[in-house]
């Protein structure tokens, strides 16, 4: 809340959710972008390159698209392949 007691409203919504058919998380769909939002997608990937440089093991499932689209930059266009 507004004394700093970490209320609701200070929360980040869930970034990413498990779709169980995929077997792997995806963003959240659900969200609307925003800033802050941004900011906090951001951070998650901050957050999750300094695992991985850290050489710490990830319980994350990320589809290859994502990988793709990391890979080959702006330019990326998602196909079925």
């Amino acid at each position: 809340g507004e004394d700093g007691d970490g209320g609701e409203e200070s929360r980040c919504p869930p970034l990413f959710v498990y779709n169980r058919e995929a077997g792997a998380e995806w963003f959240n769909q659900t969200l609307t972008r925003t800033k802050r939002l941004e900011s906090a997608y951001r951070y998650a990937g901050w957050l999750m390159g300094q695992a991985i440089h850290n050489r710490c093991e990830l319980d994350v499932r990320f589809p290859r698209v994502l990988f793709k689209r990391l890979l080959e930059g702006a330019g990326f266009e998602p196909t079925i392949e």
